[in-house]
């Protein structure tokens, strides 16, 4: 599993013309930091549980409550190594072609319909692995 950031906000998307998520840019700088930290996966958990309470301030709370160090935090947040892996991820965006989010992708090719249920994934799952010349089930 990759997962590449591409927030969908003007202030660090150039692809997004006007303002659209607020707090995306920081979330997304928030969960590249913390995967510096070993702790990626919890935090984008704790992202997505909390989707109206990204502020600044409740992302350096959210990292605490995973054991994170606030200062290293957001000494992260805010330097250009958080702007340049962000700025990569989007880049990569650019190039097969994604506009929004979720997308996914199996073997480099893009699962239709954006968030997809378990069935759906399954199906393209199975379908990969067949055209790869592998058994089902």
């Amino acid at each position: 599993v990759v997962f590449r950031h591409n927030p969908l906000d003007h202030h660090c998307n150039p692809r997004v013309d006007k303002p659209f998520h607020p707090f995306a840019c920081g979330a997304a700088r928030a969960a590249v930091c913390a995967e510096e930290q070993g702790a990626f996966w919890p935090m984008h958990d704790a992202l997505f549980a909390n989707q109206t309470q990204l502020g600044e301030d409740r992302l350096l709370a959210y990292g605490a409550e995973l054991g994170l160090g606030r200062d290293e935090l957001a000494s992260c947040m805010n330097s250009a190594q958080a702007t340049h892996r962000i700025s990569a991820d989007l880049a990569v965006a650019k190039e097969v072609g994604v506009r929004g989010t979720p997308s996914l992708f199996l073997n480099r090719r893009k699962v239709p319909g954006g968030a997809v249920g378990y069935e759906r994934l399954a199906a393209a799952v199975e379908a990969e692995v067949k055209a790869c010349g592998g058994a089902g089930n």
